[in-house]
């Protein structure tokens, strides 16, 4: 028991952590050429996005803590008036869900923390740590929600540190992975800009052919598409 509690303390110390960086990081950013621009605009919504996300992951980890409820039937309706909701099916009552078992929840908050303190690392420019981190993330929860988030996240680390063909894989494997693809449409834009900077121009035209092809709604595509309109 005082394993798993020092193991739901450390993420929340972590996501305090991280809160501070992206609120400083989160600040108005000084005026810039174009494509410096379009990727700051780029990297303040992705900050946005793991904002979010590290608030459902503190949720998960105090749901954790919080204790089950006895039972799983409205309590809070006069008697009389639930049976009579109960025949007129107006109401539909069913149990709650069963809490997390004991692993289960061990599993919740380990996963929790191994991503926290990897995103914790890239967010304070430890880019060899996070690039650790984000690995074994992946290697060790292939199949978590955030693994799409880990693979984009290392390889932002990657090409931070010039290792740009392992980061160009990592991207490649997101849109490649059927359980990934909510993070698909990052990949290719991060992809794209990639391309462009490497002056692959060919692999960028095709990429955001797919991209445009694939995700034609998509906040990335839009972004693209307004930085190459004339100003």
């Amino acid at each position: 028991m005082k394993r798993l509690n020092k193991t739901l303390c450390a993420p929340r110390n972590l996501l305090l952590l991280v809160a501070l960086t992206l609120l400083m990081t989160g600040c108005a950013a000084p005026q810039a050429p174009n494509g410096l621009q379009q990727r700051i605009d780029e990297l303040l919504q992705i900050q946005q996005q793991q904002a979010q996300q590290l608030a459902q992951l503190q949720l998960q980890l105090n749901r954790l803590s919080t204790p089950p409820l006895d039972t799983g039937l409205i309590t809070n309706v006069p008697i009389d008036e639930a049976e009579r909701l109960t025949q007129t099916k107006e109401i539909d009552i069913q149990p709650l869900p069963l809490p997390p078992s004991a692993a289960e929840s061990a599993a919740i908050s380990e996963a929790a923390g191994v991503y926290l303190e990897a995103f914790a690392a890239i967010a304070t420019g430890q880019m060899a740590e996070a690039e650790s981190g984000f690995k074994d993330f992946i290697q060790r929860f292939p199949d978590h929600q955030y693994s799409g988030n880990a693979n984009y996240w290392m390889a932002e680390a990657l090409l931070a540190q010039q290792k740009t063909k392992q980061a160009e894989t990592a991207l490649l494997n997101i849109i490649d992975n059927p359980k990934q693809q909510n993070k698909a449409p990052a990949a290719m834009a991060r992809l794209i800009n990639y391309y462009r900077e490497s002056d692959a121009q060919n692999n960028a035209i095709a990429m955001l052919q797919m991209l445009n092809d694939n995700y034609p709604e998509s906040p990335e595509l839009k972004r693209l598409m307004r930085s190459t309109e004339p100003r």
